[in-house]
């Protein structure tokens, strides 16, 4: 089962970078002379963003348009790149540049709502790879699996990317002592993005090898 093992991958890439912007914004705020208010104020329009977020990828991930897939559903290989590819974009672009309250405001709702969407699309994983109540179970489990894995090693790389970096400036990239976990977790979005393009364009190949030997076989009987 292939597309289990790109799922499970794209899941912990996720999971590695998931928290860190969580954690480390209101620190990275107060770094910039905010308030320990305006710290927390982050956090909370993210939480927002992030149920806004869960509402708007479950809804289109149920939604039907048959003029444009076969099934008339998005594939979800679709709306997981669409998930981590903003994210990780949104955590480069945004954040990383940072240095007012307005940017950071904007980077938290954007970050919250692409990020917070990831979590609701197991069940279309799940039932992607099996229309077994029982197999999609497992697998839906599995996914928990791999993203607690991811969470659980934040933590540590991120205070170890903290620790190695130099004191807080605001004329250097991600105020300096935020670079590492900056660049870190977007790299982990984009690379989980980076998976998603990897299965959709392999599995486009296959079909177009087996196109291509379905018409050679109509030729050969043909003749």
């Amino acid at each position: 089962m292939p597309l289990f093992y790109f799922f499970a991958l794209a899941q912990l890439l996720q999971g590695l970078a998931y928290y860190v912007p969580l954690i480390y914004l209101p620190s990275y705020a107060t770094s910039l002379g905010l308030s320990g208010t305006m710290g927390a104020l982050l956090l909370v329009v993210a939480s927002f963003a992030q149920v806004l977020g869960q509402m708007a990828f479950g809804f289109v991930s149920d939604m039907r348009i048959p003029r444009l897939w076969v099934d008339g559903r998005v594939p979800v290989h679709i709306l997981l790149f669409l998930s981590t590819s903003v994210s990780g974009i949104s955590i480069l672009a945004l954040w990383g540049l940072a240095r007012s309250l307005g940017m950071l405001i904007a980077f938290a709702a954007l970050y919250g709502i692409s990020a917070g969407g990831f979590a609701v699309l197991w069940a279309r994983m799940s039932t992607t790879l099996s229309s077994s109540p029982s197999l999609a179970l497992t697998t839906f489990s599995y996914f928990a699996l791999t993203k607690g894995i991811g969470n659980v090693l934040t933590g540590p790389i991120g205070s170890a990317l903290i620790s190695r970096s130099p004191h807080a400036d605001r004329d250097v990239y991600a105020d300096g002592k935020f670079e590492g976990i900056v660049l870190y977790s977007g790299a982990c979005m984009l690379a989980s993005a980076a998976v998603m393009v990897a299965w959709g364009a392999g599995r486009k190949m296959v079909g177009v090898v087996r196109r291509g030997k379905g018409e050679e076989g109509k030729e050969g009987c043909a003749a």
